[in-house]
């Protein structure tokens, strides 16, 4: 073997080596977690309270999501055509159409108490009925037979959210619930529902909800 064979075969066995040692490093790293790969067809997003450089603009189904430079996160819904702001330490979950923002959960001290997410929820959603108004009178009156209650249609209120008129009503299930349905055209609406979780143990996130919904509204 001449030098210059000698020479080629020690370059070929130093790359040989380094691809070893980088492919072992990182197959070591994907074991024990430190490397993550994200799956095509994953739907959650942790929101996490990142600086601005390492947090960029996420896409979710095309729900779209931006620090602001309070560190803050605005979602924008294109399809809904509307946003709403959250504090960077919540969690979204979902897509375009049907999405989430739980609340991070207390602890009650109490191993025994259920642990039950405060959230709000946004689905966009077929309208079935003629208007709206008859779509939550349909709603309600279902919900109310079901549970074996007589409909008490003063249940329902009108509210006002992002500037635009709506229907809302409470709706509990195990915990304190409210259904809000709010027009988006002739064919679709949007159904908020608001789950506050609370006991004597739980503080509950009345306020911070009232500050989200606050920020809610439609784009021109």
């Amino acid at each position: 073997m001449n030098r210059n064979q000698k020479g080629f075969a020690h370059l070929f066995l130093i790359l040989v080596l380094v691809l070893i040692t980088v492919v072992g490093i990182g197959y070591y790293a994907y074991k024990n977690g430190q490397i993550k790969i994200n799956q095509p067809t994953e739907k959650t997003i942790e929101i996490s309270n990142l600086p601005p450089t390492q947090l960029p603009t996420l896409t979710i189904n095309d729900l779209q999501t931006l620090e602001l430079p309070t560190g803050d996160i605005k979602i924008t819904n294109p399809i809904g055509n509307f946003e709403i702001v959250v504090p960077a330490t919540y969690t979204l979950t979902g897509d375009v159409n049907n999405f989430g923002l739980i609340f991070p959960s207390p602890d009650s001290g109490d191993p025994d108490l259920p642990t039950i997410p405060t959230s709000i929820g946004l689905k966009i959603r077929k309208l079935e009925q003629k208007s709206l108004q008859d779509q939550v009178k349909e709603e309600y009156s279902s919900t109310k037979i079901n549970e074996g209650e007589t409909p008490n249609y003063n249940d329902i209120k009108s509210i006002t959210l992002g500037g635009v008129n709506g229907f809302s009503y409470p709706c509990p299930f195990l915990v304190q619930q409210e259904c809000i349905f709010l027009p988006l055209d002739e064919a679709k609406f949007l159904f908020v529902l608001i789950t506050n979780y609370s006991d004597e143990n739980r503080g509950g996130y009345g306020k911070e909800i009232d500050q989200i919904l606050s920020t809610f509204k439609f784009l021109d």
